[in-house]
């Protein structure tokens, strides 16, 4: 099929010199080639997909895709060291690292985004920043998640450098904050322990 769009492509170089009625049929016919040529690296792109992750897996758990790795978003610290252990596995992690550099994203800080949208929920995130300011927890003591992270976006954004990503990652982990807002105050006037309340735009954005 692709074969018969470019050698139609090449017979079609006169076009200007055809009447109108034939110049519509012969742009109806280029566009459909373009949707197939489309359709069909979407297809192979996909098809990488599965060879990497077959390619990269241990033999006993070739059958294996990444949700088997990461069934689900982890909503605790708990289950987050839970998906590193299944990473502790080089080839395994590998394996995530080859299918994350697939999942998207314009630039790094989109990557990060799309990558930890499968790895943990937003009320799970929001309580970490990268160094653990603030009072929060710090997202560099799980070794294994953040090193997925780096070698993520190394292998998705080749120029993109370490300082980069680590500023990428600060930044889109302080990001959630402005989908959750903090209650510092009980109800006769005194300060209280800060408690994170789910904010209507978090809901919109899940």
């Amino acid at each position: 099929m692709l074969e018969g769009c470019s050698s139609f492509a090449m017979s079609s170089a006169g076009v200007s010199e055809r009447p109108n009625s034939a110049d519509s049929e012969i742009l109806k016919k280029i566009l459909i080639c373009m949707q197939t040529i489309l359709e069909k690296v979407v297809e192979n792109k996909a098809h990488l997909v599965r060879l990497e992750l077959g390619k990269c897996l241990p033999a006993q758990s070739s059958t294996q895709n990444l949700e088997c790795i990461i069934e689900k978003p982890a909503t605790s610290t708990d289950e987050l060291k839970g998906i590193e252990e299944k990473l502790e596995d080089k080839a395994v992690k590998d394996a995530a690292v080859s299918y994350l550099s697939l999942v998207g994203g314009r630039d790094v800080k989109a990557t990060i985004r799309e990558v930890l949208k499968k790895i943990a929920t937003k009320r799970l995130l929001v309580q970490y920043s990268k160094n653990g300011q603030k009072g929060k927890k710090r997202f560099k003591d799980h070794k294994i998640i953040y090193s997925l992270l780096l070698c993520t976006c190394r292998k998705a954004h080749g120029k993109a450098t370490m300082q980069e990503i680590e500023t990428a990652i600060s930044e889109v982990l302080k990001s959630y904050n402005r989908f959750f807002k903090t209650k510092s105050r009980s109800p006769n006037g005194s300060m209280a322990d800060e408690e994170l309340v789910v904010d209507e735009v978090c809901i919109a954005w899940s």
